[in-house]
């Protein structure tokens, strides 16, 4: 870091420098720190690999409007991304915009039919608007083409519950918290079912 801040002092140019220490800095987590770096780098020569980086540290400082305005610049040029598609979406899902959330996760899975975060995604808009057998159909889809991940064995969980099938959802939470006894939202799921079941 002090190499790069030193190169930086003598030559603000130094594009290799500047986009070192953001990398440096973003991988340390500090993203506040980073972010100017990521964004000079932007504004001197705005590459695919600049604009990605960018809004992924707009992201982690949480300004989701930036990011998502820089992951559809990335996308109107290079629209088969569907991991940057996938980012951009869960920052709409995180901002409100559900719709537009859910059509992005379509657009995903019309490229990618076994992505199982855009199913996951899909899933979640469906449990929101009351559409449970939908929802349903589609975690149980993400978890049957990748069993190794997890959100959607929770999601599933809490729709069968609205379904009155709490004690399969039970069985579900349980699974998960098997693969990964530190999914916390899954275990506050858990404890909750447990104590309505007991009533």
């Amino acid at each position: 870091e002090d190499a790069y801040r030193k190169a930086i002092a003598k030559n603000g140019n130094d594009k290799d420098a500047v986009n070192n220490l953001a990398i440096l800095l973003f991988k340390q987590g500090r993203y506040e720190d980073a972010l100017p770096f990521f964004q000079r780098m932007y504004r001197v020569n705005p590459t695919p690999a600049a604009t990605l980086n960018y809004a992924s540290c707009c992201s982690q400082v949480g300004d989701l409007k930036g990011a998502v305005a820089l992951w559809k610049q990335y996308l109107s040029k290079s629209p088969s991304r569907h991991d940057v598609r996938v980012e951009m979406a869960n920052a709409l899902w995180q901002m409100g915009e559900r719709e537009n959330a859910r059509a992005q996760y379509a657009t995903v899975l019309q490229g990618d039919p076994k992505n199982v975060q855009a199913m996951n995604g899909v899933g979640l808009y469906y449990y929101q608007a009351d559409r449970l057998q939908e929802a349903e159909t589609l975690f149980r889809r993400a978890i049957a083409t990748k069993s190794s991940y997890l959100p959607p064995y929770n999601n599933l969980a809490v729709t069968l519950e609205r379904m009155n099938k709490r004690a399969e959802g039970i069985k579900l939470l349980e699974k998960a918290l098997q693969m990964n006894p530190n999914y916390g939202e899954a275990r506050r799921n858990l404890e909750r079912m447990r104590a309505a079941s007991a009533r």
